[in-house]
């Protein structure tokens, strides 16, 4: 499996929302399971330069990549990787 395929699995799996509409749901008509004390943290990797292509190439290739890569040269770059951390505490 390339890395592109792998990447396109992971956002059509995040688009299957009526997962996580069941699971909103059940967790309203069940609250001796519910959760508190939530909190979520966003970290994010940045790059805004050239030292960003090597993250780019292990998602794209081509016409694609050349295309960042000149917008590297030209200084306008911008990759961000966000990481997202959600942490809560049983109540039941």
């Amino acid at each position: 499996m390339t890395h592109m395929s792998m990447l396109l699995t992971v956002i059509d799996a995040y688009n299957d929302l009526s997962q996580v509409r069941d699971l909103r749901e059940r967790a309203y008509q069940e609250p001796g399971d519910a959760v508190v004390d939530v909190t979520v943290e966003v970290h994010a990797i940045v790059w805004t330069g050239i030292e960003g292509l090597p993250m780019l190439a292990t998602l794209g290739e081509g016409a694609w990549l050349d295309d960042q890569a000149a917008r590297a040269r030209e200084e306008r770059l911008f990759v961000a990787i966000p990481s997202f951390l959600a942490s809560g505490t049983h109540a039941g």
